[in-house]
């Protein structure tokens, strides 16, 4: 690669080349020779000119989008008038110029040669997104739909990174696996998680471990110069105390509810950090806000599951032991129940056209809000459950009683961008697919 710097007559080329799969670049004819690495597949070729003065030293910020994938440049010069933002697409040759070094160029639509990384990638959200992947695939007819190794119908590849991948609450840990993927994008789905009584036992671990992974992610993310970045938060870091419907302006109005206040504050904090690499370095770094997320490949173990995935395994044993079923706090509260199906396609879309610093609420509308006690008799009827169900009738064991939110800027945005309404899969046809997945996969599904 060569960039023409001009310096009133004479031009100062900057030339780049490949050693080791690593670019390097020198400023020739100039005062101070600087170097920098951009990890790079392919060779291109353009010139830009800026105007200089003597001996301000910035930096400036190149992308080339080549036929392969996409990549930012950190270049240092001593004799450039202002920090500049060089933008580069080798497939139609257009080229800009502008700007400021913590600003990004305009998002350039996904394509083949991009790489998304996504952290927690074996989990009920994962599941969520490699299923949207799947129906894209379908929907366009293309062929080998289990064999493509999730190359997607874009020609993107997806890494969906689990546990066994790396511990992301170990810093060394994390930069490796970010060095060895070298992703051009991230979904950071990674996460400590567990059910209201789990939460309420390790408020403690919830907090601490939950910070080292969102703060190695999304430093790993800066550092490798990732072009954007979606973090997972919860509706759990909106105030206890608040009016409803919540929408994405109150997510810092009051603290959250006791019950799982190590796991909201980090996952609050995690909203906070995004925002300031956003300010600070212009990292495309956003945040989205799922409601209660349920599906098949959930976690469905007794001690620490959320509340659909628990009633399913507790009324399958109830139903295979004869015993009658009995179930914490009065089955009152409201929620509203997202599936991960769903939620996949909401991340695919947010991954594609998502970029502002507020994040963003993904939910079912609040008329698609059940109680606890209705998804219950929802769950005995689809197992085919006949026995008695009783309640403790204990207050505090509900949690808290509503955290609707409305997922009225997503669908305006959606509708704005697609050109049609986003389409819910009805609760009830989620819930038996659900149930059945369970009973398909009792004995072989690794968290149950």
């Amino acid at each position: 690669m060569l960039i023409c710097l001009r310096r009133k007559s004479k031009y100062v080329w900057v030339v780049m080349f490949a050693i080791n799969e690593t670019w390097q670049c020198e400023l020739l004819h100039s005062d101070v020779p600087t170097w920098v690495h951009w990890p790079c597949v392919c060779l291109c070729v353009f010139r830009c000119t800026v105007m200089p003065t003597q001996h301000d030293v910035v930096w400036h910020e190149c992308t080339c989008e080549t036929v392969h994938r996409s990549h930012h440049v950190a270049i240092a010069s001593p004799i450039a008038k202002k920090t500049c933002v060089f933008s580069h697409n080798i497939n139609t040759g257009t080229m800009s110029i502008g700007g400021s070094a913590h600003e990004r160029p305009t998002l350039a639509p996904m394509g083949r040669g991009d790489i998304v990384l996504v952290t927690g990638g074996s989990g009920l959200v994962g599941h969520g997104i490699r299923s949207a992947l799947d129906d894209e695939l379908r929907a366009r007819k293309l062929a080998d739909v289990e064999k493509r190794e999730y190359i997607d119908a874009l020609g993107v590849q997806w890494v969906f990174a689990s546990s066994t991948d790396a511990d992301l609450t170990q810093t060394t840990a994390t930069q490796a696996l970010f060095d060895r993927v070298r992703p051009t994008h991230v979904v950071h789905l990674a996460a400590m998680v567990g059910g209201l009584f789990r939460n309420q036992r390790q408020n403690v671990e919830m907090f601490r471990v939950n910070s080292a992974i969102n703060d190695n992610v999304l430093a790993c993310a800066h550092e490798h110069r990732v072009t954007k970045v979606v973090s997972c938060l919860s509706t759990c870091i909106f105030p206890d105390r608040t009016t409803y419907p919540l929408d994405e302006t109150m997510v810092h109005d009051g603290p959250p509810h006791d019950s799982n206040l190590g796991y909201a504050v980090a996952k609050r904090n995690l909203d906070v950090l995004s925002r300031l690499y956003r300010r600070q370095y212009g990292d495309r770094f956003v945040t989205v806000v799922p409601t209660n997320v349920f599906g098949e490949h959930d976690n469905f173990h007794l001690d620490d599951a959320h509340v659909i995935p628990g009633l399913i395994h507790k009324f399958h044993r109830a139903k295979a032991h004869g015993t009658p079923m009995e179930l914490m706090g009065t089955g009152a509260p409201l929620r509203q129940f997202l599936y991960a199906r769903d939620l996949g396609r909401m991340f695919l879309w947010a991954l594609r056209n998502y970029d502002e610093e507020s994040p963003l609420i993904f939910s079912v509308p609040e008329l698609a809000e059940v109680t606890i006690k209705d998804v219950a008799q929802s769950i005995a009827r689809h197992l085919d459950y006949d026995g008695a169900i009783m309640w403790t009738g204990d207050e505090r064991q509900n949690g808290q009683h509503k955290k609707t939110a409305s997922p009225d800027k997503f669908l305006a945005l959606y509708r704005e961008s697609q050109g049609k309404e986003f389409e819910y899969t009805p609760f009830d046809q989620a819930l038996r697919a659900t149930c059945q997945w369970f009973v398909e996969h009792y004995d072989t599904a690794a968290r149950v």
